[in-house]
């Protein structure tokens, strides 16, 4: 049965497509942006137009006969089809009659299986196919739909809530309303025109039905609430997605009606459980960032934040897993952007309200005795929700300007016992989830604050030293380079960087020295950030402290790493240093830049010439071939340094050893030929010898013919 309706589907399919060729020009119920299907028949049969009725039995038939979703899958294909004629050139049954049945008929392929418990105990139905059709074939279908009935479209699924005798079917209504949100905000949230009455109509019956969903589902007034249907798990997930997708509504549209209280308190009641956790936390985060301005009252939000304590302190959601983690701060950024917006003193107190819990929950960590894996891993926990609720207030415009000064001051306060131990417990130092943990309490504090974070530099600098020296955690190095970022340049500060970015260099020459780059690329990574940031913002730091002799023997090292983002970083603090372009610095620090580029390249430039030739050859990605290119050329184009440059280039890259490393993508020709056109007067302008490069990097892995030069020749 099922593959027959597929022929027929496919035989009507094309017959269909070929009625008219004007039919495919000028789609009026297409969505924007879907793909236009050409006709199967280059040249056309007309087709009775009688017969096209015959559709809406054949999807009937596909959907709802025949239950495979295979065939139901082909049958949405069908109507995609459809979608491209007109709805004005379309027999009176394949406009509004065919989308109305067609409502009924996936109404069970929208809800889960009956029976259905999790997806672990599932035999009928697969989750991810299930997901993809959902997702992406159904709610295609139903924005169509939607496009056409429009209020009809609403009133039908508001009747199936209203009637639904199991969770599955409220659960599906949900989602069907939810999968045309951005077609409903749209409708709703366009101006009336009294030319217009029949959409003005429209409007006002999509604004009362999303009055009415709201304010039922907010306070458990709907018949399926009455039934406790709205308790099951995946019931809750998905209104809280359909909350997450309107919350426009909550916030501009609805007006000082609308149930914000109610749907934030809904959210937290589904954070309780697993299934809807993740869902709920995020539509939480998203109404509190569009509704702000609605809960920024002290009383309103310390009312809010205690809620969510009682929500996040609960046995179910304060687990140690990634998704317990992630639904907590996606629930304290939302509270936090609400804080952010009240004036400085009220901003503060509500601030320490909010992260409380997080510091006596540390504190009780770090006054245990035993079970210390599992209380180092709530420790880190902590210090992460604190950090994000930091971090979050960045967003606020008005409490940095008070008088009072920024509220975070106030927070970190109220936490910097617990950080102080946290950095001076030797058995915490060599934890590299805590000390990362650490480090994001104080990158938060340093991006949210910036220029107020100067006199308190010491409290973050000294520790990030200390725990680099002994354990070289790569995340302390991160707090350093946003330290030069924000306060290299300021004689205050300098002194005090300047001693951290000597230890961060002595510290990390054990690793280098040993060959150990590739088991320690996060250090490396972070170390020529580090450096980086010196060289764009304050040279003097780098010139003072004795540590480029170092970085130019490791950036040689750098080069022959296979892994990107290392690489990537070694590329970045060769071309700032071979080229002190940035605007930043004076042209003092740029000249002294260059006078140590030319000592360095003296002793050891037959080494960094050698380092690129064969990461061009051997261990450059791809997609960093041209970045390459960059350090490359300013040492050719610099004056004191282009002949001695050219003359090792030609020496390393004409060799036969050289060209035997590409395992045969090379010859010697085409190695001359590539140091001919990199060598040539006048030289290549940037772009063309990056791609210059890049073509030789390609041709070296087999991936080119010599004949990809030559194009360079003319």
């Amino acid at each position: 049965m099922s593959m027959f309706v597929q022929c027929y589907l496919f035989r009507y399919d094309a017959r269909l497509q070929s009625l008219s060729p004007n039919m495919f020009q000028t789609p009026s119920v297409a969505l924007p942006g879907q793909e236009q299907h050409p006709p199967l028949h280059p040249h056309p049969t007309p087709v009775d137009p009688r017969e096209l009725p015959l559709g809406c039995c054949c999807v009937n038939v596909a959907c709802y006969v025949v239950g495979e979703r295979q065939v139901a899958e082909f049958a949405i294909d069908y109507l995609d089809s459809l979608s491209t004629v007109p709805l004005a050139e379309r027999q009176p049954q394949l406009q509004q009659p065919l989308y109305s049945n067609l409502l009924q008929v996936l109404a069970p392929h929208i809800q889960y299986p009956q029976g259905f418990i999790d997806w672990d105990g599932c035999v009928d139905d697969d989750e991810e196919a299930f997901t993809r059709f959902r997702e992406q074939s159904l709610q295609e279908v139903l924005e169509i739909s939607f496009g056409v009935l429009k209020g009809s479209y609403l009133a039908y699924f508001g009747q199936q809530l209203q009637g639904a005798a199991s969770w599955q079917a409220v659960e599906a209504a949900l989602f069907a309303i939810r999968c045309v949100s951005s077609s409903i905000l749209e409708m709703a949230s366009s101006d009336a025109s009294p030319d217009q009455p029949q959409e003005n109509a429209q409007q006002q019956t999509i604004r009362a039905f999303l009055s009415s969903l709201f304010e039922q589902l907010s306070a458990g007034q709907s018949s399926f609430s009455q039934t406790g249907l709205l308790q099951q798990p995946w019931v809750l997930a998905t209104a809280a997605r359909l909350i997450g997708d309107y919350a426009m509504w909550f916030s501009r549209l609805g007006g000082p009606e609308a149930p914000l209280q109610g749907a934030l308190r809904l959210l937290l009641q589904a954070m309780l459980l697993s299934q809807a956790q993740l869902a709920a936390a995020k539509a939480f985060r998203v109404l509190c960032v569009r509704c702000a301005a609605r809960l920024s009252s002290p009383a309103v939000l310390s009312g809010l934040v205690s809620l969510a304590h009682t929500a996040l302190n609960s046995q179910q959601v304060a687990q140690g897993d990634a998704q317990g983690l992630e639904g907590r701060q996606h629930v304290i950024e939302g509270l936090s952007r609400v804080v952010a917006q009240l004036p400085s003193k009220e901003a503060a107190q509500v601030g320490q309200h909010l992260i409380a819990p997080f510091v006596q929950q540390a504190q009780a960590c770090l006054d245990s005795e035993s079970g210390a894996s599992q209380h180092t891993a709530t420790l880190a926990v902590q210090l992460r929700l604190i950090a994000c609720a930091i971090k979050s207030m960045e967003f606020g415009s008005a409490g940095a300007s008070d008088a009072g000064g920024h509220p975070v001051l106030s927070m970190l306060e109220a936490a910097q016992p617990v950080l102080t131990r946290v950095a001076a417990t030797p058995a915490l130092q060599a934890n590299i989830t805590v000390v990362s943990a650490l480090c994001e309490v104080y990158q938060a504090r340093l991006t949210c604050i910036r220029d107020s974070a100067e006199p308190l530099l010491s409290t973050f600098v000294t520790p990030c030293v200390t725990l680099f020296q002994i354990h070289q955690h790569p995340a302390c190095l991160d707090i350093l380079a946003t330290c030069i970022e924000l306060f290299g340049p300021q004689s205050t500060a300098a002194n005090m960087l300047t001693h951290a970015l000597f230890v961060s260099c002595s510290a990390s020459e054990p690793i280098f020295s040993g060959n150990q780059l590739a088991a320690n690329q996060d250090l490396v990574t972070a170390l020529f950030h580090l450096a980086d940031q010196c060289i764009l913002i304050a040279p003097a730091l780098a010139l003072a402290c004795g540590a480029l002799p170092s970085l130019f023997q490791w950036a040689i090292q750098g080069l022959q790493m296979r892994e990107a983002e290392p690489l990537r970083k070694v590329i970045a603090f060769l071309s700032h240093w071979t080229a002190p372009t940035s605007s930043l610095i004076s042209d003092a620090d740029k000249q002294a830049l260059k006078d140590s580029l030319h000592n360095h390249m003296t002793q050891q430039g037959q080494g960094l010439v050698q380092a690129f030739a064969l990461a061009l050859v051997q261990s450059c990605p791809r997609h960093l071939l041209r970045p390459l290119a960059n350090p490359l050329q300013s040492l050719m184009k610099d004056p004191a340094l282009t002949d001695g440059v050219k003359a090792l280039m030609s020496q390393v890259i004409c060799s036969q050893q050289y060209a035997d490393l590409s395992g045969g993508g090379l010859d010697t020709e085409s190695c001359q030929q590539f140091c001919r056109l990199a060598m040539q007067t006048p030289p290549l302008s940037p772009n063309r010898f990056s791609a210059l490069v890049q073509d030789f990097g390609t041709l070296a892995r087999g991936e080119e013919t010599s004949d990809v030069l030559l194009a360079y020749e003319l």
